[in-house]
């Protein structure tokens, strides 16, 4: 019993060094020169708006709306403008955080998919180094935190849909689903082709270890749940004037 005990706690403290020194790699890698790369058009735009809604929130808060843009990004925007003197800086600070909890993310799900703790310090590294990883965590768009989103909302589906042990109203499965859904309607707000991964939500329901027609039924419920709760918050920016810009605008593109 103290053996294994003993063991785990072993395994616990090397997970724990990994995962730090991947932190370390990612910090040495990503924040030097982070100001390097001229300023991309995009970048001006949306830390400006964000600039605006400190100058008057109550005029500039939906301000996005009206370019065809959801404006989740661009409120996480703000704060960061107070914290430092240099503007563009202070745009892709955010990029770099967003990309940190997006390795640990990808490093989740491979571990809820059944890979080795070897497989998940791969992929931690993988994620650190590819150059399209790389690019959108060191540049103040949207595409980043788009991506750490429903990769959050992939992993609580793919939980979700694991358990096929419990009803559909357990506590438990109404947890995941609700953060599922949160953090779908979440990644709407930040961009509006997060709509375009709701077939690769469906996928998740093939992740139990029973596919009978009974168990694929319910893991399909609990997805589309997840995903109307997702919906739902998305359609609460219809209570203001400017929701129609979304769709409008997006014809233009």
């Amino acid at each position: 019993m103290l053996k294994k005990l003993f063991e785990k706690s072993k395994k616990n403290r090397l997970g724990c060094l990994a995962f730090l020194g991947l932190v370390i790699l990612y910090l040495l890698t990503h924040l030097p020169f982070l100001t390097s790369l001229p300023v991309f058009a995009d970048e001006s735009i949306y830390i400006r708006w964000s600039q605006l809604i400190i100058d008057d929130w109550q005029r500039y808060l939906f301000f996005p709306l009206n370019d065809g843009k959801t404006p989740l990004f661009i409120w996480l925007l703000v704060p960061f403008q107070f914290l430092f003197k240099d503007q563009l800086f202070a745009g892709r600070f955010l990029a770099l955080l967003v990309g940190l909890f997006q390795v640990l993310m990808n490093m989740k799900i491979i571990q809820v998919l059944g890979g080795k703790r070897k497989t998940q310090i791969l992929t931690g590294i993988f994620t650190i180094i590819l150059p399209f990883w790389y690019f959108h965590h060191r540049m103040a768009l949207m595409d980043g935190l788009l991506t750490l989103l429903i990769s959050v909302t992939f992993l609580f589906l793919a939980q979700v849909s694991k358990n096929q042990k419990q009803l559909i109203f357990d506590k438990r499965n109404l947890v995941k689903m609700f953060l599922a859904g949160a953090f779908f309607g979440l990644a709407l707000l930040t961009k509006i082709p997060a709509i375009l991964f709701i077939p690769a939500f469906y996928f998740t329901i093939f992740l139990g270890t029973k596919k009978d027609f009974q168990n694929l039924r319910t893991s399909f419920i609990k997805v589309s749940l997840s995903i109307a709760i997702g919906l739902l918050i998305f359609v609460a920016l219809k209570l203001n004037p400017a929701f129609g810009q979304l769709f409008s605008r997006g014809g233009d593109f």
